[in-house]
């Protein structure tokens, strides 16, 4: 909410793209599930 109100809505939503599209590929290279609920942290391995 913060980048939406400095920056504006349209970058806002690509940045949040960019941020899942960057934890989604993750998940695939390593071939891991979706945890749901497990914190930011735990899923860095």
């Amino acid at each position: 909410m913060r980048l939406a109100q400095r920056r504006g809505a349209k970058r806002a939503k690509v940045a949040l793209a960019r941020k899942l599209v960057g934890i989604l590929h993750r998940m695939w290279v390593s071939e891991s599930d979706f945890r749901s609920g497990a914190p930011a942290a735990a899923m860095e391995g």
